[in-house]
């Protein structure tokens, strides 16, 4: 059993580290990388103030897809423009694939608007399912990962 226990934990693989950045100079979030074509990869919420678009670098051909989010910045006075927050596996690594079209929403008012994606997660030479869920709250100017 206990060897059974030690093989388990040496095969185990690792928790993805998915992160939230700011787009400034950031690669991913140029223009260029937004994925075509625009009306299968972008989508809005709350009558426009929340667009969610999927971006896709090309390279490395392990991890291309990002996703970025243009959300209002809080809502106090001074928070009047929006913010732009880039979704990663890494500051410089995207995710293997995005299913951006299957994604699902949920609204708690309390929490905020929070997307569900099914991404491909990169292993080294492997990739694997796995969950991704971004909340964005309007009123705090914050996205966060769940």
């Amino acid at each position: 059993m206990l060897r059974s226990l030690i093989l388990m934990c040496l095969t185990a693989v690792p928790a993805a580290a998915q992160t939230t950045s700011i787009c400034q100079n950031h690669f991913a979030a140029s223009m260029h990388a937004v994925a075509e074509p625009l009306e299968a990869n972008t989508v809005t919420y709350a009558n426009g103030a929340i667009r969610v678009v999927r971006m896709d670098v090309g390279a490395p051909a392990c991890c291309p897809e990002y996703l970025v989010v243009l959300h209002p910045a809080g809502s106090g006075p001074d928070e009047q423009f929006r913010k732009c927050t880039l979704v990663s596996m890494e500051t410089d690594l995207g995710f293997s694939r995005i299913e951006f079209a299957s994604h699902s929403s949920s609204y708690d008012p309390a929490r905020g608007l929070t997307l569900s994606f099914i991404v491909e997660i990169p292993h080294g030479d492997t990739v694997s399912a796995g969950g991704l869920d971004v909340t964005i709250n309007q009123a705090t100017g914050e996205v966060t990962l769940n």
